[in-house]
């Protein structure tokens, strides 16, 4: 007897448009001093689509800063 498990379903890849106006990354820390003076949604200077996410970080010591982005899937 052969038995085969049913076809695994495609998922869509995942697209964040950056379209509406609240921004989506997030900062997680790192090892250096800093700030986040800029983080805003900015329409008409995307790739792809219309609106993109802009961070302007400064800081001073350390080696890094992370950033992450959710993306609404495990």
């Amino acid at each position: 007897m052969f038995v085969t498990a049913p076809a695994a379903r495609a998922k869509t890849a995942w697209y964040e448009s950056f379209e509406n106006p609240q921004p989506s990354w997030q900062v997680e820390g790192g090892d250096a001093r800093f700030e986040v003076p800029v983080h805003d949604r900015v329409q008409g200077v995307a790739c792809t689509g219309e609106g993109c996410e802009r961070l302007r970080v400064s800081g001073s010591g350390g080696t890094h800063v992370y950033f992450r982005h959710d993306v609404g899937r495990p």
